[in-house]
């Protein structure tokens, strides 16, 4: 019994760690993207396209993206994660995860986000 308060009062610490891990890096983030906001410093009256002008930009626009897509997609990637924790009556639970990623050279290397394939 006395092994069992010890566990609970790690998880429970590790859990209020966690979360104030996570607190100081999301307060980061936000700082951060405070301090990239573009301030207006021009008082000259934005430029306004035609119809016509507006459809064809947005024309040229989607055949760029529609270029840009068929070099691009054969490099993309589905990764699929499986892993075993362990529950408190140490039986083992499989814990499955996925992501995307592109093939970043001929050798095969692929790119990911870290927390697809964390762990």
């Amino acid at each position: 019994m006395r092994a069992s308060w010890r566990v609970w009062l790690a998880l429970g610490l590790g859990a209020l760690l966690t979360l104030a891990v996570a607190g100081l890096v999301s307060c980061g983030k936000t700082a951060a993207r405070a301090a990239a906001m573009p301030t207006a410093t021009s008082t000259a009256a934005p430029r306004r396209l035609s119809e016509a002008g507006a459809l064809a930009s947005l024309r040229a626009e989607e055949r760029w993206l529609e270029t840009l897509y068929a070099q691009a997609s054969p490099s993309v990637v589905h990764i699929t994660t499986r892993s075993y924790a362990y529950n408190l009556f140490f039986e083992p639970v499989p814990r499955e995860g996925t992501g995307s990623g592109f093939v970043w050279d001929a050798q095969g290397h692929i790119v990911t986000n870290y927390h697809v394939v964390r762990g």
